[in-house]
């Protein structure tokens, strides 16, 4: 990720998402879900050197989704896959 995109309303990660090392990063969105992916920001080896955002949006009114019987919300990140 090499900009900071607009605030999504829903982000489904079914691959590798990447931060990019070499500067500051944001990732909005109302609801994201890991399902069959991971989100990277840094590592053990390879620590994140720069400041790594992750904003969730989302008031009490907003619609809810539904994940499974245990997973729901109407603000949510949700992981299926990895971390």
């Amino acid at each position: 990720m090499n900009i900071d995109p607009p605030i999504f309303n829903y982000t489904e990660v079914n691959g590798i998402l990447i931060f990019d090392r070499t500067r500051d990063n944001t990732f909005e969105s109302k609801y994201i879900w890991v399902k069959k992916g991971i989100i990277r920001i840094g590592s053990e080896e390879s620590p994140f050197a720069k400041k790594a955002n992750i904003i969730l949006h989302g008031s009490k009114n907003d619609s809810y989704v539904v994940i499974d019987g245990d997973a729901s919300g109407n603000k949510m990140l949700a992981v299926t896959g990895g971390l």
